[in-house]
């Protein structure tokens, strides 16, 4: 999912450690639901900054796919079918899943998912209908889901699906898979939705809209033109998730609470309030909740601030349990993934820092039809890539706190792929030269195209190097926008003009992340952690036509490389080299951040590199 510049807001953590993989297909004995009872007492409070709470709904379409909003707000109320990550791990955690891991066939087609038999909220079974409920939706509106990939996964691979029995489900798929990749990237982002909100009306029964009980085999997709008029479907689950897709923004105000719809939780936690006036969010526990860690505190309370120095004031006048710091607020880095000491005047908290399960980076419009022709060129592209002193800006701007990065794998992927090389080092020598090659003349900022037949397609002579950058500000003071204005000075020393254009969350969603690329050339959101969806095979970003390429990037040979990992246990090598070779997406060093956390908080995880937050485990 999408991680906004501020993802590494660590709220729950202390320094991560290694990373240990073990992604391992085969069966494992889970116990049933704990019975223990929860200690509760306090209130942790929290932190957002700039990223708001929008998405209430566990379907996200990719212009709401963030961790705000599937982190923070959703997987503590609903939980998908596996659960991934705790602590400094990425792993699936059997223990905290609502179904026993799959049992594949022989031949690898077919996967029978064995429920617990945990309950919702209002007491029903947590279904394998409930499953179906997801998967039916996901085959009416495939790409209204962030997270799909066309013909890759779900739902597009699945032939069928059968309901066993009230707990069980088997999925066959219409090719064989990779058992790891189909667990990790396809199960993952599973979320069972309950029968009462199969509805299409506010005082709609139960099961009522007819989507939850139709097989998965029956439901059409529904095909909208242009101007956002039905072709064809009108199936019931289309009409379920037009009215669900209705109520997904989250509402409230002052003291009221969400829409009743949304109270029906298979988490450990429930919404009590949010408020649409200051984007503020309490969560209390869910005290029906069946899995084995319960809540321990009374409630969470998340505070929206719109700008990292204002969060950061918070945090001196003690209103705040956990809260993002500036990178030069913490002496270096010891290590990436290691917090130093903290230099500014916060007694009673301490600095932390963990691993990221993902990758910094910018999209680059490489639409066919409006793309930018400048960002076509592979000679602009590896330009741009080699005139950022990545390792300088970890050091200087980053404290440390930060990783370079030229592939899409995560920094950490040691058990995945190994020996990628950075084919374009910092190096503005050869960043000019590889302009001056494709008939640039580089001795100008910015620099103008000197070959007589252009220098490349939809590049005529005489064109200048001028490109825009948009993305999402913090403050002045925010390590990023100190980066990105370095980034400028150095982009325009090798011949490239850049003009900066720092603006709100939901200017960039609406400009960058949108189908109108008529308006942008570079835009960042800052990344992308691969959560749901821990394997890091890259489809989600960088296959053609996935929901996540916001850049429209397509290329044959990429396609081919990745989905051959999601067909079988080959090496991410490949792939990632290739992505390091062509430059489909703008590769920033990888921020890790650094936060401080209060020390009356007990039983805090490890920050998680996939972004995950359980405050279940707190207490406080």
């Amino acid at each position: 999912m999408r991680a906004s510049n501020l993802r590494r807001i660590v709220a729950t953590g202390v320094a991560a450690g290694s990373l240990t993989m073990g992604l391992a297909a085969s069966a494992v004995t889970t116990s049933g639901a704990s019975t223990r009872q929860a200690h509760v007492s306090g209130t942790l409070d929290s932190a957002l900054i700039a990223s708001k709470m929008r998405w209430i709904w566990p379907y996200v379409p990719a212009y709401r796919f963030t961790v705000t909003n599937v982190s923070r707000l959703q997987m503590p109320m609903y939980r998908p079918l596996y659960w991934f990550g705790k602590g400094d791990s990425i792993d699936v955690q059997p223990d905290l899943s609502l179904a026993a891991l799959p049992k594949a066939s022989s031949d690898l087609k077919s996967f029978t998912i064995n429920l617990k038999g945990w309950k919702w909220s209002n007491g029903e079974t947590i279904s394998a209908r409930n499953v179906e409920f997801w998967l039916n939706i996901a085959k009416s509106h495939p790409g209204d889901y962030g997270g799909y990939v066309p013909n890759v996964g779900i739902p597009d691979r699945v032939a069928s699906t059968q309901i066993v029995n009230n707990t069980t489900i088997k999925i066959t798929m219409k090719s064989a898979q990779n058992p790891n990749w189909f667990l990790y990237n396809a199960l993952a982002t599973v979320t069972p939705m309950p029968t009462a909100w199969d509805v299409t009306s506010d005082n709609g029964a139960a099961g009522s809209g007819g989507c939850s009980n139709l097989a998965f085999t029956a439901v059409p997709k529904a095909v909208y033109n242009d101007n956002g008029d039905l072709v064809s479907g009108g199936s019931a689950c289309d009409r379920v998730f037009n009215f669900l897709s209705d109520k997904a923004t989250p509402t409230g105000g002052g003291s009221n609470n969400n829409d009743d719809l949304w109270k029906v939780y298979s988490g450990p936690w429930a919404l009590s309030n949010y408020n649409t006036s200051n984007y503020t969010a309490r969560f209390v526990p869910n005290t029906k909740y069946d899995g084995p860690v319960k809540a321990k505190l009374a409630a969470v309370q998340f505070h929206w601030y719109a700008t990292l120095d204002d969060e950061i004031l918070a945090l001196k006048n003690g209103d705040l349990d956990s809260g993002a710091l500036n990178t030069t607020d913490v002496t270096a880095a010891p290590k990436p993934g290691k917090a130093g000491n903290l230099k500014i005047s916060l007694p009673g908290y301490h600095a932390v820092s963990g691993g990221f399960w993902g990758y910094d980076y910018a999209y680059l419009n490489l639409d066919k039809a409006q793309g930018t022709p400048l960002l076509k060129s592979l000679a602009v592209r590896k330009a741009l890539i080699a005139a950022i002193n990545q390792a300088g800006i970890v050091k200087t701007i980053q404290n440390g706190y930060g990783v370079p990065s030229c592939n899409p794998l995560p920094y950490l992927n040691d058990s995945f792929a190994k020996g990628i090389k950075c084919k374009y080092p910092y190096n503005p020598k050869a960043a000019k030269g590889y302009l001056t090659a494709a008939g640039w003349d580089a001795t100008q900022t910015p620099a103008v195209c000197v070959k007589a037949s252009g220098c490349g397609a939809g590049i005529p002579k005489d064109t200048q190097l001028t490109l825009g950058f948009e993305y999402i500000t913090a403050g002045v003071t925010d390590p990023f926008d100190r980066m990105v204005a370095t980034e400028k000075q150095q982009w325009a020393a090798v011949g490239i003009e850049i003009k900066l254009k720092p603006t709100t969350e939901s200017a960039v969603s609406n400009d960058c992340l949108s189908a109108d690329y008529s308006n942008w050339d570079i835009c960042e959101y800052g990344g992308w952690v691969y959560s749901p969806g821990a394997y890091p095979s890259g489809e989600q970003i960088l296959l053609t036509g996935a929901a996540g390429n916001s850049g429209n990037y397509s290329d044959d040979t990429m396609d081919a490389k990745i989905l051959a990992t999601t067909n079988s246990n080959v090496s991410l090598a490949g792939y990632g080299q290739y992505a390091a070779d062509q430059v489909p997406v703008l590769f920033q060093p990888s921020s890790l951040g650094v936060s401080a956390v209060s020390n009356k908080l007990k039983g805090v995880l490890a920050p998680n590199p996939l972004s995950d937050y359980m405050p279940e485990y707190i207490s406080k």
